[in-house]
């Protein structure tokens, strides 16, 4: 799974402050609505005192803050055991397990397991970060800042970059940041700041992945949603520069008996991306522009795969399917939460409550009304600026005629003979496409949004009227016509007629100028936005959670029924479940099982599977391990339900769940489905 908002009422105690705690539940809710996504450099000691009567010391918070791991740019992980073992989703491991198949291999059907340390697959090009220094830099870029004046938020965040590059350069040279990699961080749109040292290995190779069947079991009709069956987990191990696996004292062991209901439970991971903080127009922004249109081209590239993988099944395209139904369906979740009155009833309440409290400190600015006015203009070119914009679902063929125009414009009016020759070498190191009919089906995806959303006026229309009965006959593969293109004038270039060159024709200035106009717009937006959270920080310090940035966050919780559908969802399942679902729908796909799961032992039913708590989580954070206070591992995320996904937006405690696998679940199915006795007694020893 590759998704709010601060609305607390300000006349009112802060519900994490160092002296007050409301009691009073409806305004207990609203506390909660920016979410509980707490940072490590400043965990809330006295709110988890308070709620769970667990106050950890900084060695606690050392030892997770290192047992937890990035896995790759794209999901979380953890160590789980002393020998380097790693533990993620299966959703996250799907194209490493691609990438180390042999011929006539098919794990997606099979799945995988090394029995021996030498069975282990080395994943090509995969990473894994630990986080193993940081530190706030907050008062340090402050010192610098503290004797400048800045025209505009550009000049600011200009210098600003270059007062972080300095400081890293500084901590680079320290002991205990040597050879890491150090990443700066930006909270609250600039109100503080820190510095994070990950060491990277990328010796990691593959223990264990199970069949798609088992890690993805209802497939897209039962992704986001509740009571849940899948065995969404993977096992990696880390090698260290010997090629022998890695010796770690900090890795998070197994419970003994999983998650206890109203513990106090963990998510330790790196969720992606909220925005909890936008205003009242960003979100009529994305309810009536971003999210519907970004579904339609989700819709439109997910019809053209499914079109093209009945005839030509391919385990890469596969994967391609899974992340843009797994995107369409968060879109329309938070798209959901856009239209619920309730939602935009309680931002509304938290501006005006904002806005009376910071306009008599903003110096006669009006940050609400000028915010306003941008959206209002990104609105007016958001549509032909989503049309043209270039991305891999575009069509190859088009971008590639976008190059072609790029190099055509650079030599009319820049003449930059560098640009022109990065710009040559690109095109000519162009492969021909290997897949011309799924590309052809991206490009007609794209002239039906061209149509949909252009006035009918428009001069692309028109050349798309020309065009598209010809496109097949288009030559800009062809290296005959792209060497003669390197030899022309720019006039000559123009004059080149073929169909998908004649759209670029058109379509690659039309980019270069929205791109210039919404670029500078977006720029705006942020500044504005910055200045809003700054104000924000300023007035209430941290005692409410920063926005979600891929860095590493801890979630409190505890596991947690709730009402839906006319009923009480569990608050966990058992394999049992999965088995009655599966003759419920007489084991057809995406309900069917893998053979060996067919006749299961008995003592396998009654094991707890999946379980639901009340952690904040959002995308990236899959993978993540949910552990209790005892640094044990009780639980694996890999999902939110439906109601959970306007939490980019807003964390409603009430119904907002974390879907997770459950620890016995896990030991379960390696003992009995998989006979992994190798793995399961290192998670267990």
């Amino acid at each position: 799974m590759k998704i709010y908002k601060l609305l607390f009422i300000f006349s009112l105690s802060l519900f994490i402050s160092q002296n007050s705690f409301s009691q009073n539940t409806k305004d207990f809710e609203l506390s909660y609505d920016l979410g509980k996504m707490w940072t490590f450099e400043n965990p809330p000691l006295e709110y988890f005192s308070k709620t769970y009567q667990f106050k950890p010391d900084t060695s606690w918070f050392k030892d997770v803050r290192t047992s937890a791991l990035k896995f790759a740019d794209y999901c979380s992980a953890s160590f789980v055991s002393e020998n380097g073992l790693v533990m993620t989703n299966h959703h996250c491991a799907r194209q490493s397990a691609t990438a180390v198949q042999k011929a006539n291999e098919h794990f997606d059907q099979t799945g995988f397991y090394a029995k021996t340390i030498s069975q282990e697959r080395k994943v090509p090009r995969l990473f894994i970060d630990q986080l193993m220094v940081l530190e706030d830099i907050s008062a340090q870029i402050q010192a610098y800042k503290s004797n400048n004046k800045f025209d505009n938020y550009t000049s600011q965040q200009k210098f600003t970059d270059s007062i972080v590059k300095i400081i890293v350069a500084q901590y680079a040279t320290k002991e205990i940041w040597k050879n890491l990699i150090i990443t700066p961080v930006s909270y609250y749109k600039g109100g503080k700041y820190s510095l994070m040292g990950y060491k990277r290995y990328d010796d990691v190779r593959l223990v264990f992945v199970p069949e798609d069947q088992a890690g993805f079991f209802g497939g897209d009709p039962d992704n986001f949603t509740y009571p849940r069956y899948n065995l969404d987990c993977a096992f990696f191990r880390v090698y260290d520069e010997k090629g022998k696996p890695l010796a770690n004292k900090n890795y998070f062991k197994f419970s003994q008996n999983g998650p206890k209901s109203g513990e106090p439970l963990f998510v330790i991971g790196n969720p992606g991306r909220t925005d909890r903080l936008h205003t009242l127009s960003q979100l009529y922004f994305d309810r009536d522009f971003l999210l519907p249109m970004q579904i339609t081209f989700l819709q439109n590239r997910i019809t053209a795969l499914e079109s093209f993988f009945k005839s030509t099944p391919n385990d890469s395209l596969l994967n391609v399917l899974f992340t843009l139904k797994n995107a369409e369906k968060a879109y329309k979740g938070m798209l959901s939460g856009l239209t619920d009155t309730n939602v935009v009833s309680r931002k509304r309440q938290f501006e005006e409550s904002f806005k009376t409290k910071a306009l008599s400190k903003l110096e006669n600015t009006n940050p609400w009304t000028d915010l306003e006015k941008t959206k209002r203009e990104m609105s007016a070119i958001y549509k032909e600026y989503f049309v043209f914009r270039t991305h891999r679902y575009m069509s190859t063929s088009l971008n590639r005629a976008y190059k072609m125009m790029e190099y055509a414009y650079t030599l009319r009016y820049s003449k930059d003979s560098i640009a022109l020759l990065k710009l040559k070498n690109s095109i000519l190191s162009q492969k021909p496409i290997s897949l011309a009919s799924l590309d052809s089906e991206y490009l007609l995806a794209h002239i039906k949004e061209a149509k949909a959303y252009l006035r009918p006026e428009t001069e692309y229309l028109k050349a798309i009227a020309i065009a598209e009965p010809n496109l097949s006959n288009t030559k800009i593969w062809n290296a005959d016509f792209t060497a003669k293109l390197f030899d022309l004038s720019f006039d000559e270039i123009l004059k080149l007629d073929d169909p998908i060159l004649n759209l670029a024709k058109i379509a690659q200035p039309e980019w270069k100028k929205l791109s210039s106009e919404y670029d500078k717009l977006q720029e705006k937006e942020n500044g504005i936005k910055a200045k809003l959270a700054f104000s924000l920080f300023e007035a209430f310090g941290e005692t409410f959670p920063p926005d979600a940035t891929f860095t590493l966050r801890i979630a409190d919780g505890v596991m947690k029924s709730y009402e839906y559908n006319g009923t009480i969802a569990p608050e966990k399942t058992h394999f049992y479940g999965m088995y009655e679902r599966f003759e419920a729908f007489s084991g057809k796909f995406p309900w069917s099982l893998p053979e060996k799961w067919l006749n299961p032992p008995a003592k396998l039913l009654p094991i707890p599977f999946n379980f639901i708590s009340t952690n904040d989580i959002i995308g990236g954070n899959s993978g993540s391990a949910i552990i209790n206070k005892n640094k044990e591992v009780v639980g694996l995320v890999f999902d939110g339900n439906i109601e959970s996904l306007p939490g980019r937006y807003i964390y409603l405690d009430k119904s907002n769940r974390s879907v997770s696998l459950h620890s016995e679940g896990i030991k379960g199915a390696l003992k009995y489905i998989y006979k992994a006795n190798n793995l399961y007694k290192e998670l267990t020893k």
